[in-house]
């Protein structure tokens, strides 16, 4: 990242537990706790089953990967991103899938997305008898959280245009708006895109279908930062640490190869075995897709209840970003 504000984008602002489209991490965290066309008509898009979509263990992926020649990770990322940009509507099922050891969760719910970045997302997630739920809602300029973990729901309110006119630079703005969690798809590839160095890209069929796989790594300056963040817990040390397990070492898209739509993203874990596979921390996966259908704009629009308490944290989170710290994460009440 740039500026004065890149000691606070490239810390664990891009770790998983703490990326905005997928929040739903926090609802993993409480219960663990417990327990593509052009700008048209409307038209889905083929849906293939996002790879082993079925399987018990997200661990296994497609067991032929091909080199692919002509084409690097990086052009492929970036027509991504910008077909994405292109639509005027879009709609999708979603599902994140956390895996921590022997823990596995699974989220599920809807997406959506329209033009000047409005954006819905609607998850939930059961453990036996504790529910958790999350909203995240935006016209465009002022972004709802909405936790509901109990019979008290935690909302939170972001003023997202004033948060993004503080900061200066398209690459901290694109950053910071994918860790909001605005801009929906487009933003959180952009910040991809800036955080991850990609080796050349590989491809595989999946249910008839070809798509194309991406992996990176962290930027080198990133990587650093986590280490130095490493060498600090819990004591101070001089000598290499390996990262704590929360903090994924991989970025692994599926994109289809006609359409370009990123049907998964997942973030893995290096296996402390030599020779084994990766281990994954957190799968996005997306199905069901139409694009440019006709939404509701009242979908994007937040109906706060009348006796509703909403914390604003606009303030907060100004203070903290240009004090270059890590910007508040609301809390969430325990299950009830």
């Amino acid at each position: 990242m740039i500026n004065r504000h890149s000691r606070h984008i490239a810390s664990a602002r891009h770790i998983p537990t703490t990326l905005r489209i997928a929040s739903i991490v926090v609802i993993a965290a409480f219960s663990l706790t417990a327990s593509a066309q052009e700008p048209s008509a409307a038209s889905p898009q083929a849906n293939p089953a996002p790879p082993n979509a079925d399987s018990k263990s997200q661990t296994v992926e497609p067991a032929e990967v091909r080199p692919v020649e002509g084409v690097d990770a990086a052009t492929l990322l970036k027509e991504s991103r910008e077909k994405l940009a292109t639509y005027r509507t879009l709609s999708a099922r979603m599902s994140e899938t956390i895996e921590f050891g022997p823990r596995r969760l699974k989220a599920e719910g809807r997406y959506l997305q329209g033009a000047g970045n409005r954006v819905r997302i609607e998850l939930e997630v059961a453990v036996g008898e504790n529910k958790g739920t999350l909203l995240q809602i935006s016209e465009g300029d002022v972004l709802y959280t909405v936790y509901g973990t109990g019979p008290t729901p935690r909302i939170t309110r972001r003023d997202v245009k004033q948060i993004l006119a503080a900061v200066k630079g398209d690459q901290a703005k694109s950053a910071l708006s994918a860790e909001l969690g605005l801009g929906g798809l487009p933003a959180l590839l952009a910040a991809i895109e800036q955080t991850i160095d990609f080796e050349p890209p590989m491809t595989t069929t999946i249910d008839g279908r070809e798509f194309f796989v991406l992996e990176g790594t962290w930027k080198g300056p990133i990587a650093a930062q986590f280490q130095q963040q490493a060498q600090q817990l819990p004591t101070p040390s001089t000598e290499p640490r390996p990262l704590p397990a929360h903090i994924p070492e991989l970025v692994r898209l599926y994109l289809d190869s006609e359409t370009r739509f990123p049907y998964r993203i997942r973030y893995l874990k290096r296996s402390a075995s030599a020779g084994e596979a990766p281990i994954p921390l957190l799968t996005i996966d997306f199905s069901d897709i139409v694009v440019n259908a006709s939404l509701d704009p009242s979908e994007f629009r937040y109906s706060q209840p009348a006796d509703a308490q909403v914390n604003d944290i606009t303030k907060m989170y100004l203070q903290q970003l240009q004090g270059g710290q890590p910007a508040p994460t609301p809390p969430v009440a325990p299950p009830q």
